[in-house]
């Protein structure tokens, strides 16, 4: 089975299981990429979306931590 290299922002949000305006937001927030084409390269967009994910999940934890630690 072969896929496209490129999705477009539809494709990729049913890929990431997100909407299609989450997407949309991401790539106007500079986190994921479109080619002149529109259309998004499959493994970065996947592997940039996890990053991001993991570090924004991780700055929360960090900070829900750091108020559990404050409270008296």
């Amino acid at each position: 089975m072969s896929l496209n290299r490129f999705v477009s922002s539809y494709d990729l949000s049913q890929i990431l299981g997100i909407s299609q305006r989450r997407v949309q937001q991401l790539t106007s927030e500079g986190i994921l990429k479109k080619n002149d084409d529109e259309k998004y390269e499959i493994t970065p967009s996947i592997s940039t979306y996890f990053k991001y994910k993991y570090n924004h999940k991780s700055k929360v934890y960090k900070a829900q931590s750091i108020s559990t630690r404050v409270r008296f």
